[in-house]
């Protein structure tokens, strides 16, 4: 027993490393730019897990924000995890497969669609790797407010508008890593003063409530309003996770990773 006693600690305090790691991957969980404000949540159902949420800024107007979600759970989909933030990276940007270097020295911004074919090669390549994520990425001009989204297999972005209304942005498209020589389609659309973008996994969606029902996109949109009312940025973000958590889940533990990316466009004043 004594064995079995110091082989637990030891798993666990490996865990526990392996989780601060994976924080670690999203390093900045709130940017705030001259215009805009983007706002990450990361929460794993046990120590580590499959989600990822990140963003990345090649030039003052330009970002890339994504929402992934690896199959599976545990310790093998966040080794995933590691080796996707690395081909997104906002740190090492020559790495970053959503980019490239023009002659000037600048970084130039792939379109979403060529960025998922990228990584899918990159993944369907690597030998030994069964897993495969889906990822929904948005390349975003925050001056002009024009945006390209890919889909790839993941939940649907949930646009919100100023004046409340809300669109679900996306036709679907094969998960990342799945089968070779993928071609990505993407939806070009607009964002105006005040409106509100949402990247999320699908522990959002699939949780299941207390009447044993799914949340599903409808109930989605209803807690994305009920938060949108008492908080904004990061605090909307935890909202929309404590309701999920606290009121409304048939368990007291979470079934699935959650996560999160939130583009709230244009909120100077006036």
């Amino acid at each position: 027993m004594e064995e079995l006693r110091a082989a637990h600690e030891a798993i666990e305090r490996d865990l526990i490393q392996a989780r601060t790691i994976q924080q670690s991957l999203v390093p900045e969980r709130v940017l705030e730019t001259a215009t805009s404000r983007i706002s990450l949540l990361l929460q794993p159902c046990g120590h580590v897990g499959g989600d990822l949420v990140g963003m990345f800024k090649p030039a003052a107007d330009q970002l890339g924000l994504y929402s992934i979600d690896v199959s599976g759970h545990g310790i093998t989909s966040a080794m995933v995890t590691a080796r996707v933030a690395g081909y997104l990276s906002s740190k090492f940007l020559d790495q970053n497969l959503a980019l490239e270097r023009t002659v000037d020295g600048l970084f130039h911004m792939r379109s979403p669609a060529e960025t998922a074919g990228l990584l899918n090669q990159r993944l369907a390549a690597d030998p030994g790797v069964e897993e495969y994520l889906t990822m929904a990425y948005l390349a975003a001009d925050l001056r002009s407010g024009q945006m390209t989204v890919v889909q790839a297999g993941h939940s649907h972005p949930l646009l919100m508008r100023r004046d409340g209304s809300v669109e679900f942005i996306g036709d679907g498209g094969l998960p990342i890593g799945l089968v070779d020589e993928v071609v990505y389609d993407q939806v070009n659309f607009a964002m105006r003063r005040g409106d509100r973008l949402l990247l999320y996994s699908d522990g959002f969606t699939e949780a299941v409530m207390k009447n044993g029902d799914m949340l599903g996109e409808d109930g989605l949109v209803d807690l994305f309003r009920e938060s949108a009312k008492v908080g904004e940025g990061p605090e909307l973000l935890q909202d929309m996770f404590w309701r999920l958590t606290e009121g409304m889940l048939d368990s007291t533990s979470l079934g699935d990773d959650v996560s999160a990316a939130l583009l709230e466009f244009d909120i100077r004043p006036g």
